[in-house]
């Protein structure tokens, strides 16, 4: 009979427990907030990097070319913390390196931020000139 009467006062959850769940959601909703726009930013750069290259391969282009095209389409997918002044070039024999290495600092809460470090490389051949 006892038994009974405990078991069925200790059902649900209380209002503490309530509130460190509301808490728990309301921390990892903030950090997917913050998080998924550099993930979805790094995938444009992503793919930038993938069309110069294959179109680098197609044709000569020097730097200061690749560098506009770069700029230029870093500005059409409107990606803010990635810059052309991060794009390094390495050319070695007849390969060319093209490397974006850049830093996103998001805020959270007060002085708590998050920081992510990207890095995106891509080789090509360079066309005999």
């Amino acid at each position: 009979m006892m038994n009974n009467k405990i078991a069925y006062s200790q059902r649900g959850v209380t209002a503490l427990g309530w509130m460190i769940i509301l808490a728990m959601i309301a921390f990892f909703t903030l950090l997917a907030l913050r998080v998924v726009p550099m993930y979805l930013e790094y995938s444009n750069v992503v793919s930038i990097m993938e069309s110069i290259k294959d179109e680098a391969q197609e044709s000569k282009k020097s730097k200061k070319d690749l560098k506009k095209m770069i700029t230029r389409r870093l500005d059409m997918n409107d990606v803010t913390n990635a810059t052309v002044e991060d794009v390094k070039f390495e050319e070695k024999s007849n390969k060319m390196t093209v490397t974006i290495e850049y830093e996103v600092r998001q805020p959270m809460v007060k002085q708590i931020g998050i920081v992510g470090s990207f890095n995106k490389s891509v080789e090509y051949t360079t066309p005999a000139r």
